[in-house]
């Protein structure tokens, strides 16, 4: 059936049925309003209704005739039946969503700068022409997606996020957690990705870069216990290196399964300070190898300086 317009109106389970039906022969029931898949269409010109289209409707009387009403479409069982196995429609964005894209796409253009300041609600609100209510919605979205920070304060506010790999590092926590990822597999993607890693810092390290591995290294004796700071220092010397490597696809992935690894070791038994040592002594053979710019010896020391911190871990029935 077709028709030059159409008014929707809400589904048929809240609206009242006409009272007309294809199956009162008497009586033109397309000059009422017929039910169709839940929602009101009024013909603009029943006159115009081909027979074609009033011989399916009678037909379609026909099928349903086991219905109460002699098989009228707007008998509730026919309603409720039809409603069902009808696909739901697209549903159109909210308008926080619309919000959080037009944000988004601001950031990814550069017209949003890391580190900058979006304005307050209220303004946003006026701005965008929505209810602050949708425009919290939206900034709580952005938030949750690791777009930008909230920060309290006189000179707090909504900030957008300087990219680092704190989304990820969530998402492979919950991993874990969930018992998805197992710390077996945590250890062979390390040694897969890391020993080249390795290799190429030990080809495109800059003086900047040396200097922070350098100061990684010193990091742990700084301090008067150097137990303390055994992670801290492991996980900044392994950042470092990540970064020297000039690819920022290793750098985050890098960055996620160390910082993954210190927040699952945090509450389990320290390694001894022997073993401690013999870590420092890793990471200075890693050192040595890509300041003299020898990528295959940086790769190797990686490699085993990963096998090492395993075995010694599995030595100290620290359980994952």
């Amino acid at each position: 059936m077709t028709s030059r317009c159409c008014s929707l109106t809400r589904p048929s389970s809240s609206v009242r049925s006409p009272r007309g039906s294809l199956c009162s022969r008497g009586r033109s029931s397309f000059s009422a309003t017929t039910m169709t898949t839940g929602v009101h269409v009024t013909p603009a010109h029943p006159s115009r209704i081909t027979r074609r289209a009033t011989a399916s409707a009678t037909a379609a009387g026909r099928i349903v005739s086991g219905y109460s009403h002699a098989g009228c479409l707007t008998s509730d069982s026919f309603e409720t039946t039809l409603t069902r196995t009808m696909p739901a429609t697209i549903r159109a964005p909210r308008v926080y969503e619309q919000i959080v894209g037009h944000i988004e796409r601001a950031i990814y253009d550069g017209r949003l700068r890391q580190g900058q300041k979006l304005p307050p609600e209220r303004q946003l609100a006026r701005d965008l022409k929505a209810s602050r209510v949708a425009v919290r919605e939206a900034l709580r979205t952005l938030e949750l997606r690791g777009l930008v920070d909230v920060r309290q304060g006189s000179t707090g506010g909504y900030f957008v996020r300087e990219v680092d790999d704190r989304p990820l590092v969530r998402d492979f926590e919950t991993l874990f957690r969930l018992g998805r990822v197992s710390w077996s597999q945590l250890i062979e993607a390390r040694r897969l990705i890391e020993p080249e890693v390795a290799a190429l810092a030990a080809q495109r390290a800059s003086e900047v870069d040396l200097k922070n591995l350098g100061a990684a290294l010193e990091q742990r004796w700084e301090h008067a216990v150097p137990s303390l700071a055994v992670r801290p220092s492991y996980v900044e010397f392994h950042r470092a290196l990540a970064e020297a490597a000039r690819n920022p696809v290793h750098a985050v992935i890098t960055h996620a399964l160390i910082e993954l690894e210190a927040e699952v070791l945090a509450p389990s038994p320290e390694l001894s300070e022997a073993d401690q040592l013999q870590i420092d002594a890793a990471h200075r053979r890693i050192f040595d190898a890509i300041t003299a710019g020898k990528p295959d010896d940086a790769r190797a020391a990686m490699a085993a300086h990963i096998d090492d911190v395993q075995a010694r871990l599995e030595r100290a029935a620290v359980t994952f």
